[in-house]
């Protein structure tokens, strides 16, 4: 047979449809990574400025944060209280105060009249109305944000706190926090190579930007070139472009923090975007021009040593390296190759039958783990209900009802509404063991703590105190409705016969009503309740008492704040697990409810 010439050749053909295959591969390939690297960079360069916002949102709201504290907390000081021009300006003047307060902040007492009574300012400064003119708005225990306004050419805003006095009526103080505050950082806030942030308030006022011309009065963005927009409700969640009035265009990042009633801006040159994006394209296409080479060198190679057989059980290997192991070779042949596909064939069944082995065992391993977990999960529940469960009542326990009460506390500072505690004691509990024995005694525990469960609404808590006393919890209750709750458990318990064997007793009970105060704290309200039930066993025994707030005295709160002070209270916030867990189990508990009642 003659000699085929090279170009006419099967190896040709095969070299050439490869070779043409693939540079059409590489290109196609290399404009769409040259498109989405432009994409990636564009989308990098959006999210950093992302991060950044966050960063500056972060540290402003911290600031103001931080400022309000300070505010929160002169207002607490018998100084201020006294409401003494001279003793309260002396003491605003104080290193120790002006220290937390930079020039052209002022900070202003008025009385209960809205009346000037003192300021920091040192020389000449002081008036009789420093502007503030929003007292209505003031409320105890929760700081007042004021509006943005200009001051001696710089943004400035009013923060009021209320002044207690119980002796008279409340005063407020009024403190201007000046953005200059956040100069030293926001200059030095790096968005790329060279671009900025500014800030702006709820109308759409520039309060901050690196040239200082745009914050010494009122000036809106729309100076600046941007567009109208509602700065409350606008925000970029992909990459958005503006064109300013410098003739520069930025992508821009937005946000608007409604709690503190500013729109923080970041703006990126696109030029510095496209000059990323240019490094990237060059060293992409650099790398595809090599990568391009290196292939048809390869492919010249390979297509000399390798034969149409080898290619077909390759394909064979990479569909066994798939999972298809019931693919065969195809090839007999007295030669390499041939010998290759018999060892390719006793190889996958090899493989078949060991992969059939190993997920047969796989399956008894799997199922023995699910029994085992399943197991401890069962043990860990059993656990779990038994450390917090009073062994004797079946009811929970100290431990158990503590949790809930911190999570009652946690939400009822969100919600804003009350919730009750009653503490309940058996009268004379010890006739009870002295004539009958102990065992008479825990039965009229058992059946006092079932009695007084009967009797709760499907949200209340009820637990083992110690001894013969027990907490109910009653979230989102005033004072009326815990009385009526304690009245009905009163009035149950006393009209329940209690069996011990034979015997049927008649048991009472004392209870005392007490409403959470989260000026005392969680030990310290339930140690009202604890007073109202005494005082119960005073007047007789078998009725029920309300310690009315009134009777706080001054020095129970500063004791309480000065505890706060001092040290971790008990009464801090829940971990964010404990709380995630909790409101899961009281939506369970009231889906229950619900299905019970349908």
């Amino acid at each position: 047979m003659d000699r085929i010439p090279f170009y006419r050749s099967f190896r040709f053909r095969l070299v050439f449809f490869i070779v043409v295959i693939q540079l059409l591969f590489l290109s196609v390939s290399a404009i769409y990574t040259l498109r989405k690297q432009s994409d990636a960079e564009t989308l990098k360069a959006f999210n950093s400025n992302e991060s950044s916002i966050k960063i500056a949102t972060s540290y402003v709201n911290n600031t103001m944060a931080a400022f309000e504290q300070n505010l929160n907390l002169m207002a607490v000081t018998p100084a201020l209280a006294s409401f003494d021009p001279t003793e309260s300006g002396k003491f605003l003047k104080t290193y120790k105060v002006s220290s937390l307060f930079i020039t052209g902040e002022r900070l202003t007492l008025y009385d209960n009249n809205n009346k000037f009574v003192a300021d920091n300012w040192m020389v000449g400064g002081s008036r009789d109305t420093a502007g503030f003119e929003e007292f209505a708005n003031v409320e105890p225990l929760n700081a007042y944000m004021g509006k943005i306004k200009w001051e001696n050419y710089s943004p400035m805003r009013s923060f009021a706190v209320t002044v207690q006095n119980y002796a008279r009526a409340n005063g407020v103080l009024v403190a201007d926090f000046s953005f200059r505050r956040l100069h030293s950082f926001l200059s030095e806030f790096k968005v790329g190579e060279q671009g900025h942030l500014i800030l702006i308030d709820n109308l759409g006022r520039i309060i901050y930007h690196p040239d200082s011309k745009w914050t010494r009065k009122p000036t809106n963005m729309s100076a600046l070139g941007f567009p109208e927009l509602n700065v409350k409700e606008y925000s970029t969640e992909e990459p958005t472009y503006v064109q300013l009035n410098n003739g520069i265009s930025y992508m821009i990042n937005y946000r608007y923090e409604n709690q503190t009633g500013i729109g923080i801006m970041t703006l990126l040159p696109c030029a510095e975007i496209d000059k990323q994006a240019s490094v990237a394209r060059r060293s992409m296409l650099y790398l595809y021009g090599a990568m391009m080479f290196f292939m048809l060198v390869l492919i010249t190679w390979m297509s000399t040593l390798l034969l149409k057989p080898l290619v077909v059980l390759t394909e064979k290997m990479r569909l066994v390296q798939d999972g298809d192991l019931d693919v065969e070779s195809g090839i007999k042949r007295e030669d390499e190759i041939g010998l290759l596909a018999s060892v390719f064939d006793t190889m996958r069944i090899s493989i078949k039958q060991y992969v059939s082995e190993l997920g047969a065992h796989r399956d008894r391993l799997e199922l023995e783990v699910a029994e085992r977990t399943a197991e401890l999960e069962k043990a860990n529940k059993v656990l779990e209900l038994m450390s917090r469960t009073d062994d004797l009542t079946g009811i929970p326990n100290r431990r158990d009802i503590m949790e809930k009460i911190k999570y009652e506390m946690h939400r009822s500072r969100r919600s804003n509404l009350p919730f009750a505690f009653i503490i309940g004691d058996i009268d004379k509990f010890k006739s009870f063991n002295d004539t009958y024995g102990h065992d008479c005694g825990d039965e009229v525990l058992r059946s006092v703590a079932q009695t007084m469960r009967s009797m709760l609404r499907k949200h209340d808590y009820i637990a083992r105190w110690g001894g013969e006393e027990f907490l109910l919890v009653l979230p989102e209750t005033s004072e009326e409705g815990a009385m009526v709750v304690a009245q009905r458990v009163r009035a149950k318990v006393a009209e329940t016969q209690h069996k011990y064997g034979d015997l049927k007793l008649s048991v009472t009970i004392t209870l005392g009503v007490a409403l959470f105060d989260v000026r005392l704290g969680i030990e310290r309200s339930i140690s009202l309740a604890d007073r109202a039930l005494y005082e119960g066993k005073e007047q007789g025994r078998n009725r029920v008492v309300y310690w009315d707030p009134a009777r706080i005295t001054p020095e129970e709160l500063a004791e309480a704040a000065k505890d706060k002070e001092s040290r971790s209270d008990s009464d801090a916030e829940l971990d964010s697990n404990v709380i995630f867990l909790l409101d899961q189990e009281r939506k369970m508990r009231e889906e229950r409810n619900q299905k019970d009642e349908s």
